[in-house]
């Protein structure tokens, strides 16, 4: 991780939200250029499986707001493997097109993406692409992303965690919808 200063509180926070494993929306605001995207990107680096900066309105100096936004949306989903050629024309139409776009790939390859330990291709050929194209840089970080996650299933830390989540489960399941609600503030 780079050097994340005076986020110490903020950091652990966010982590502690994330390691509840379950589905969470979390807002970081405040004032401008203070670091928020960083510390977001560099907290959980490769962990998304779908990632988006919003536009501010001060950058667009008067242009229409919602287009600027619906156009770098699809930009983040294209980047992501969306093949849509044409730009939402609405926030439910941009959302129903990253439900599709999320919903169409495995948990086998998010988690492979996720960990940065191979790539999900749908042909052959893409994968022959990919391979002829593969940098001594990219396959080192390959090899050691593998080697990481080789030793945490050798150590059961998959195991420990899906015990930990089903004991979350079954107990967040014994509570009322009251006190089972969970709120954030960061």
């Amino acid at each position: 991780m780079g050097a994340i200063i005076g986020r110490k509180d903020e950091s652990a926070e966010l982590m502690r939200i994330y390691n509840r494993n379950q589905a969470q929306l979390v807002a970081v605001y405040g004032r401008r250029r203070v670091g928020k995207t960083y510390l977001i990107r560099e907290l959980f680096k490769d962990k998304f499986a779908f990632y988006h900066t919003g536009v501010s309105p001060i950058e667009l100096d008067g242009k229409n707001l919602l287009s600027a936004q619906l156009s770098a949306f699809h930009s983040s989903l294209v980047r992501y493997g969306s093949q849509e050629k044409t730009y939402p024309k609405d926030w439910m139409e941009a959302f129903d097109r990253l439900i599709s776009l999320l919903s169409g790939r495995s948990k086998q390859e998010k988690f492979v993406e996720r960990n940065g330990i191979g790539y999900a291709v749908d042909t052959l050929d893409e994968a022959d692409k990919l391979v002829q194209s593969i940098t001594d840089a990219e396959y080192i970080e390959l090899y050691r992303n593998v080697k990481n996650i080789q030793k945490l299933i050798l150590d059961g830390a998959y195991t420990r965690k899906t015990l930990q989540d089903a004991i979350i489960e079954v107990l967040e399941n014994a509570c009322t919808p009251v006190q089972n609600r969970y709120q954030d503030h960061i």
